[in-house]
C-alpha cells in the first residue's frame, strides 16, 4: 500500500540520512585540526586538537594542555566516579548566567566528548585572536555568559569499553552480570 511505501521510503532516508551524518563526524572528528587566518595556517604557538580515544587519561592531558594555554579557563572538579576517577568540568567565562554541555554519559559515547573538547580548543582559540565563534562574539561570551563543559561525565564506562574489566575493579562480578551473554567483551557500552 502506499502507506508502507512511505514508511519504506522513509525508513530508507533515515538511514541514508544516518550514514551521511556518521560520515560528517568522522570526517569532522579525524580530520588535521587547524586554524585559518585570513587564507593562512595559524603558526602560533598553541595546542592542536589531536584525535585519540578519550578516557580518564587522555582528558587530563587535554585538560592540561588547554589551561596552560589559555589561561582564561579554568577546571573545576565537581565530582569522582565509582572507581575514584575525578569527573572535572571546564569552565569558560564569567558571566552570571550558566550553560552546562555534558557529554560521555555512557561508555561507547566518549566520541562526543572529542566533539566537546574539540570545540573547547575552538572556542579559546577563537578568543584569542578576538574572533567570532559560529557567529557569537567570544568577547562578549566570556563576560556575559558561563560555559560549564563535562567532557566526559562517565569516565569508568569509557575506559570499561575501550579497555575492558580489569582485575582490581571492585564491582567486577556485578558489571559481568549485567553485560550478560556479552560476558568481557563491553565494545557495545
Amino acid at each position: 500500500s502506499f502507506q508502507d511505501c512511505l514508511v519504506s521510503k522513509n525508513k530508507k532516508f533515515w538511514l541514508i540520512l544516518l550514514k551521511v551524518l556518521r560520515i560528517l563526524q568522522i570526517f569532522i572528528l579525524f580530520s588535521e585540526y587547524t586554524f585559518k587566518e585570513k587564507g593562512k595556517e595559524n603558526n602560533m604557538d598553541r595546542p592542536a586538537f589531536k584525535c585519540e580515544p578519550l578516557n580518564g587519561a587522555t582528558l587530563m592531558n587535554y585538560l592540561n594542555e588547554l589551561t596552560d594555554a589559555y589561561p582564561f579557563i579554568g577546571v573545576e572538579y565537581i565530582g569522582e566516579t565509582i572507581m575514584g576517577k575525578p569527573i572535572c568540568a571546564v569552565i569558560f567565562g564569567e558571566g552570571e548566567s550558566e550553560y552546562l554541555y555534558i557529554s560521555g554519559h555512557h561508555g561507547s559515547e566518549w566520541i562526543t566528548g572529542l566533539a566537546l573538547i574539540r570545540f573547547i580548543y575552538e572556542l579559546c582559540e577563537a578568543h584569542t585572536v578576538k574572533r567570532r565563534i559560529h557567529g557569537t562574539d567570544t568577547e562578549y561570551l566570556f563576560r556575559e555568559k558561563r560555559l560549564v563543559i563535562v567532557p566526559l561525565f562517565n569516565v569508568d564506562g569509557a575506559e570499561l569499553q575501550q579497555n575492558g574489566i580489569t582485575e582490581n575493579n571492585p564491582l567486577k562480578e556485578r558489571i559481568l552480570r549485567m553485560n550478560g551473554e556479552n560476558g568481557d567483551d563491553f565494545t557495545h557500552w
